[in-house]
């Protein structure tokens, strides 16, 4: 049974959640709750882990939050066919930070849930914003760590505000719909190798270096040559 409360779901695998960001939701869920006072209080949304580490996450959150599990809504693995279904119940998704979700971020975003996500330098912290981008929808890609709580907490405590959001997403989304576009970015796909490959062939091999020096100056190469859309 899903709980009728503002949910941020943290669809991640566990090795994805570092302390950091642990803490970083546990910030964004106590201080919407505060927000929230007389309503029925955010919980943080997370799949049932191992058992040595859920009641790790338990007694951290206890012992330096005064949370409890009042404070979270632990859930199994959805049957295939309800997972569209059920997560299009969170009111955001909270990417993670070094690794941002890749096929559960796409999911969530299928499920008609944003994506709220902060860019980091690696490609692996870029992919959310990448996403997002894909469906010409920015709202949700945060500046900084600031930020990116705030936001959430603004959401989390204004149910209007998660509805018009929301809203305005799935507009972005279906008209803008170029991410799901299989046969588009097989041909957006095969023009990078093609260039690549004649690049390879004159002996410019500036391209392959760029990526290699620079993990942003390579994102920035796939979202412009090899996704549909440019970042």
């Amino acid at each position: 049974h899903i709980p009728d409360v503002p949910l941020a779901s943290g669809f991640n695998q566990l090795w994805k959640i570092s302390p950091e960001l642990f803490d970083s939701w546990l910030s964004i869920v106590g201080n919407a709750s505060l927000n929230r006072a007389g309503k029925p209080k955010p919980r943080l949304w997370l799949p049932s882990f191992p058992d040595v580490a859920t009641p790790s996450l338990k007694e951290y959150a206890k012992n330096t939050r005064g949370m409890d599990d009042s404070d979270f809504f632990w859930s199994e693995l959805f049957p295939e066919e309800d997972q569209f279904k059920v997560k299009s119940l969170s009111w955001i998704q909270l990417d993670a930070f070094s690794y941002n979700g890749h096929t559960s971020g796409a999911d969530v975003l299928w499920a008609g849930v944003p994506i709220l996500t902060l860019p980091g330098l690696k490609q692996s912290a870029r992919v959310g914003a990448s996403l997002l981008n894909g469906l010409a929808f920015h709202t949700t890609i945060a500046r900084n760590k600031f930020d990116y709580e705030d936001m959430a907490v603004r959401v989390l405590s204004n149910k209007r505000l998660m509805m018009a959001m929301r809203k305005q997403f799935l507009r972005s989304r279906d008209e803008n719909g170029e991410l799901w576009d299989m046969k588009l970015w097989v041909l957006a796909f095969e023009r990078a190798l093609k260039r690549l490959w004649e690049a390879a062939l004159q002996g410019d091999d500036h391209l392959l270096k760029q990526g290699v020096r620079s993990q942003p100056d390579y994102s920035d190469f796939v979202s412009m040559h090899i996704c549909p859309t440019r970042m």
